[in-house]
């Protein structure tokens, strides 16, 4: 039976509504009333869930690992430190259900095939879709030394390919890299131009964008002057919830320091084209005439290596099941 049926809220101890036990904060039972005398109450406490804060994020794990951190909690603290999210407040949040199973906006999101036909506003500041040549190269590595030189080197480590958004390597369910941006565009914005006050450690906005994955379910976009986090929640094989939140400096005001009709856009529509194409794309999975193709070695080679990650999860759940 859910304990507690709200997204949030404020209780003194956990009570089931069905047979009324009830659990102390700290997850243990303090009363089953009708078994008081029955039970070792120590027996049948809540399971507990293991839970850390890493560069301003917090993470949840369900599994029996007491620490599956590791090598991600060093990288990703390092990767976040500049960014400052630690003191950043939520500026803006939309909730969506969206139509479609979540892997399929996970396989979505980890390729830019669809962007130049998708997504104007994005191409438009990102490299993602652009020609691989040597003017592209050039102009890439140059935007990288420039923000190499705003950050300082020991900022400016890239964990991927400049301009591109690498997968998890074989082992790994994190990745984090900072990315340039297009000529003019300083920021993740409709024009390129600042949107909010520089957040944490940055001096200047032509940083480019950090980038953060941890798989299967989170990703943001963090400029120097603010970030866009979305989570998925998966509510069946037919519906995905997602959240999607603006954060900015918590000493920003709205109307003041920022406008929101100006920090929102450009991902409340990247976003919002992602989610009908989703949905579509769920319905033709679904058409009983559909057969799977190939993946594009050029063009989804993310997409492929989420497909191994998630199967070598599916197979080591089976080893434990069979154990």
């Amino acid at each position: 039976m859910p304990v507690c049926e709200g997204e949030s809220g404020h209780v003194e101890r956990w009570v089931c509504p069905y047979h009324q036990w009830s659990y102390e904060l700290d997850g243990s039972l303090r009363t089953c009333g009708g078994m008081n005398d029955q039970l070792q109450r120590a027996d049948y406490g809540l399971v507990r869930a293991g839970v850390a804060e890493i560069g301003g994020l917090v993470f949840v794990w369900l599994g029996s690992d007491p620490e599956p951190l590791g090598e991600a909690a060093t990288e990703l603290a390092a990767a976040l430190a500049p960014q400052g999210l630690e003191r950043a407040t939520v500026a803006h949040q939309i909730d969506y259900e969206v139509g479609a199973n979540w892997k399929l906006i996970w396989d979505n999101n980890r390729e830019c095939w669809h962007c130049h036909a998708s997504h104007p506003q994005y191409v438009r500041a990102n490299f993602d879709n652009a020609p691989d040549n040597e003017t592209t190269r050039a102009l890439i590595a140059r935007r990288s030394s420039d923000h190499a030189r705003a950050l300082g080197v020991a900022r400016a480590v890239d964990h991927g390919e400049p301009g591109l958004y690498p997968f998890p390597s074989p082992g790994r369910w994190w990745s984090a890299s900072r990315t340039s941006l297009a000529p003019d565009f300083v920021t993740e914005s409709l024009d390129g131009a600042p949107v909010a006050p520089l957040m944490g450690e940055y001096a200047e906005y032509d940083v480019g964008t950090l980038r953060v994955r941890t798989v299967p379910n989170f990703w943001c976009h963090a400029s120097a002057d603010h970030v866009v986090a979305t989570r998925l929640a998966p509510a069946g094989p037919e519906l995905t919830r997602v959240r999607v939140q603006w954060l900015v400096d918590r000493e920003a005001v709205a109307g003041r320091d920022y406008d929101p009709g100006r920090l929102l856009p450009f991902w409340r529509v990247t976003s919002e084209q992602d989610w009908s194409l989703c949905e579509r794309n769920h319905r033709g999975v679904r058409n009983p005439a559909f057969v799977p193709g190939p993946y594009s070695l050029a063009r989804e080679q993310n997409v492929i290596a989420f497909a191994d990650w998630y199967l070598a999860r599916v197979a080591d759940a089976g080893q434990v099941a069979k154990a």
